[in-house]
């Protein structure tokens, strides 16, 4: 049985530490930037995609997160006064 669950167990070892980031980011997209939900989605892309490749560590989580939802905000055309919040915040 515990060799059937190694290869699941190998492949979803980020969990753990990218649930609360992602509502982190969640919390400063939506509630103090006032963005789209879009933006949080595109964001959570990026991030599991940086995961996926092995790119994240303790170290740099927040950092890739932050540039993360930049990234998605700058894709969604978020301009101003928004994107500017949204730097001083992240």
């Amino acid at each position: 049985m515990n060799f059937f669950n190694s290869p699941l167990i190998k492949t979803c070892a980020h969990s753990a530490y990218s649930v609360s980031l992602k509502r982190e980011m969640r919390r400063i997209v939506l509630v103090e930037c006032g963005l789209d939900l879009l933006t949080v989605a595109l964001s959570y892309v990026y991030f599991e995609i940086l995961v996926l490749r092995g790119a994240i560590t303790k170290a740099n989580r927040k950092f890739c997160a932050g540039a993360c939802i930049i990234l998605a905000a700058k894709v969604n055309d978020v301009k101003g006064a928004a994107l500017a919040g949204l730097i001083e915040v992240g």
